[in-house]
């Protein structure tokens, strides 16, 4: 229906806000405190993190808006809101993973920096952000599912609409998420000691 239509995108757009907080101010974080990266004691994974938790803290304010705008217009209200919380972790871990990746790579090349827009950009069109998942063909949506955060985003529209996330979504949402927090510890504990010589 046209309600669920709506609702799907704008829910998705208030959630895909948090990750877009994540890769814009988590992966500048190293290059915007220059005076805490030569400081040898600061821990300068904190950096990234505490840019995450503030896009955390952003996010919930809007989320209740939404909430009062998901009642209002009719939207479902189920018990698979109660999965919220779980995507919500997921989304976190999987935030965390990029804002160190794309620190890493700021510190080092600061171009990136700059590439930064263009790589939200291609994720908000790659995402089932501004378009409902039940809009693609099957051929698109088996390509749009290398994105890690698809299946993220497949969960979350699924709760707007009222129905429960399948096992799969959840099971493929939890392994990005694995995958993109170990791989962006591993990345920057690897390197951050040498942050100073290019920031």
């Amino acid at each position: 229906t046209s309600t669920e239509y709506v609702t799907a995108i704008i829910g998705s757009v208030f959630f895909f806000n948090y990750t877009r907080i994540a890769i814009n101010e988590g992966g500048r974080s190293i290059v915007r405190h220059k005076g805490l990266v030569l400081n040898a004691v600061f821990p300068r994974a904190l950096l990234p993190i505490s840019d995450v938790y503030k896009g955390l803290i952003s996010t919930m304010p809007a989320l209740a808006v939404y909430a009062v705008a998901h009642v209002v217009v009719g939207a479902p209200v189920t018990a698979a809101l109660f999965m919220l919380p779980l995507l919500m972790l997921i989304q976190t871990v999987i935030n965390l993973g990029l804002a160190l990746l794309f620190s890493t790579a700021t510190a080092y090349f600061q171009d990136v920096s700059n590439l930064l827009n263009y790589v939200l950009r291609v994720l908000t069109f790659a995402t089932p952000v501004i378009y409902p998942v039940s809009t693609l063909t099957p051929g698109l949506k088996s390509i749009l599912s290398w994105n890690p955060l698809f299946a993220l985003f497949s969960g979350f529209q699924a709760i707007i609409t009222g129905q429960v996330p399948g096992a799969a979504l959840i099971f493929q949402s939890a392994a990005w998420a694995l995958l993109i927090f170990v791989a962006g510890v591993w990345v920057f504990l690897r390197h951050e000691r040498s942050f100073a010589l290019y920031v």
